[in-house]
């Protein structure tokens, strides 16, 4: 991904949709993470909100998977993974 010069206010809301996304063990929706995020920084526009959160797990691959379309979730480590059957 090319360098882009980013804002402080880029950042703020790639904090706030982080801890929203680390908040949410199942996952979230595009539109509501927009929206949630959009809720916790009033003075900031929604476009500017979903410009910067779109492509959260390209941008923070370490923290963010995006496991199906518009679905955003947070990357949990190795060993907290859940079996699917018990044993």
């Amino acid at each position: 991904m090319p360098q882009v010069k980013t804002t402080p206010q880029a950042h703020k809301i790639w904090q706030n949709a982080l801890q929203i996304v680390a908040d949410s063990p199942g996952g979230i929706r595009y539109s509501k993470l927009v929206e949630s995020v959009a809720e916790t920084m009033p003075g900031v526009k929604r476009s500017a909100v979903a410009g910067a959160v779109w492509n959260l797990d390209q941008r923070f691959p370490e923290r963010v998977q995006k496991p199906a379309r518009g679905l955003f979730a947070p990357l949990m480590p190795a060993g907290r993974l859940r079996r699917s059957r018990p044993r």
